[in-house]
């Protein structure tokens, strides 16, 4: 079984190129069948760049397989996150009122050999437990329409669609899901 085998560690600042690559490579392979070539393109030129400030906050982590890269994600506070996301998005405003109990998970990526495998579920498994060690008793996540399938499979209840206005005028349609982490048996 590929759960079995699969290494979860924090991610590493040598990681970030190998984690950028498995990225796009991600959203050009798996986000095609919900959104235009021209909304894939700026996903990738927008929304697609990996974040570095996740591996200094010491709350990303990286799946390997074997020794290479296959997924990758983790959290941030809720306003750090907003802020990152909505950076240099010119009227961007998040979909929420969130609170101080709340994380927002950031990232989740996997490359396309290894989709619908179980890997993205291992990360996420991760994620959510390191969440709440933290503190935080609920998280919350800005999905893509394809990512959306894979947060309602672990519990997490929609809260609204919002469509994202990227610097070059494209629309990007998302899903805002979250879920109660201290009720979670």
């Amino acid at each position: 079984m590929i759960r079995d085998r699969i290494v979860l560690r924090p991610a590493r600042m040598s990681d970030a190129a190998a984690i950028e690559d498995m990225q796009i490579d991600s959203v050009y392979s798996l986000v095609r069948r919900d959104y235009s070539d021209l909304q894939v393109e700026s996903i990738v030129t927008y929304l697609g760049v990996f974040d570095p400030q996740l591996i200094r906050d010491g709350t990303y982590y990286v799946a390997e397989l074997a020794g290479v890269i296959v997924g990758s994600g983790g959290w941030a506070r809720y306003a750090e996150a907003v802020r990152s996301l909505c950076r240099g998005l010119e009227g961007c405003k998040p979909p929420c009122a969130s609170g101080s109990d709340a994380v927002d998970i950031r990232a989740i990526f996997v490359h396309p050999d290894w989709a619908r495998r179980g890997v993205a579920r291992v990360l996420m498994d991760l994620v959510e437990s390191k969440a709440l060690e933290a503190g935080f008793r609920r998280a919350e996540v800005i999905a893509t329409l394809t990512g959306a399938p894979l947060y309602r499979a672990l519990g997490y209840a929609e809260r609204g669609r919002p469509s994202l206005e990227l610097p070059n005028g494209v629309f990007v349609p998302a899903v805002f899901l979250e879920k109660r982490l201290d009720l979670v048996a």
